[in-house]
């Protein structure tokens, strides 16, 4: 059942697998905030791009609206106010889904702003309005 080991056997010594084993936590440390870093770059990429779908609904909101206006500034406190509102012209995902979250919205002179923040590390705003998102 047990063999004896014998002198011309050869295998890795404790030394080359410490130095695989580092090795390998060098190229972890490398990588990882790499990746973490593209991790929060996609989000404000899709945050960016869920606000460009908002504007998208908000000018065809406009467009359909017998005063030919965006919603008053009392239609839109919260992000499932703004999801009911624009619910007939783009399909927002939960509040929890979402790749932001709402953040305020005014209607200055006959325009609006809306402002959101992207779930990303740093939460970054970002401004929609007639003009484009930024």
């Amino acid at each position: 059942m047990f063999r004896k080991v014998g002198q011309d056997q050869r295998g890795f010594t404790l030394i080359e697998l410490l130095i695989v084993i580092a090795i390998l936590g060098v190229i972890a440390a490398v990588s990882v905030p790499k990746l973490a870093g593209e991790l929060d770059k996609s989000k404000r990429n899709a945050a960016k791009a869920d606000a460009a779908s908002i504007r998208s609904a908000m000018e065809r909101f406009k467009f359909d609206s017998s005063t030919s206006s965006y919603p008053s500034t009392g239609a839109i406190s919260s992000y499932d106010s703004l999801k009911n509102t624009l619910s007939g012209y783009v399909g927002l995902p939960a509040a929890s889904a979402a790749g932001f979250t709402f953040g305020s919205y005014t209607t200055p002179s006959g325009s609006y702003v809306l402002m959101v923040y992207a779930r990303d590390g740093a939460t970054t705003a970002i401004t929609v309005s007639p003009e484009g998102v930024q």
